[in-house]
């Protein structure tokens, strides 16, 4: 009675759901992403305020983590700055000279005592302390 008043309507199987698309359009672009972690903070910031965590990785599938990062990031940065460059690390070999000499220090009986009970769990050899 009700269905033949128009009170009731069928509902088709492949009814469009706008916000099972915006979920999955999210994070198709975030696995689309080409600048990795940073890109996907970023990206990640501009709706990580509006949900909570469990929904963000339920339908995301990103760690608490990546979702705490990106929330600092939009309280810190605002939204539209890009992520921070990331500095490098530049390491410099120590010359062989540099090393024979630490050698000879750590080797000299003046300026070490061996321990007589603690043994290096790796090399088994025991500790060394330096000498006051």
């Amino acid at each position: 009675m009700l269905y033949q008043s128009g009170f009731l309507q069928t509902i088709p199987n492949k009814m469009f759901n706008a916000t099972e698309v915006f979920w999955e359009s999210f994070e198709h672009s975030l696995n689309l992403n080409k600048r990795s972690a940073n890109g996907k903070q970023r990206i990640l910031s501009i709706i990580a305020d509006k949900f909570p965590y469990k929904e963000l990785q339920t339908r995301l599938h990103v760690s608490s983590y990546t979702i705490h990062n990106a929330k600092i990031h939009g309280y810190v940065y605002n939204h539209e700055c890009p992520a921070a460059p990331k500095s490098l690390m530049r390491r410099k070999i120590m010359p062989q000279e540099y090393e024979n000499q630490f050698e000879w220090f750590m080797s000299s009986k003046k300026n070490v005592n061996l321990s007589s009970y603690k043994v290096d769990a790796k090399t088994g050899l025991p500790l060394k302390y330096l000498s006051d």
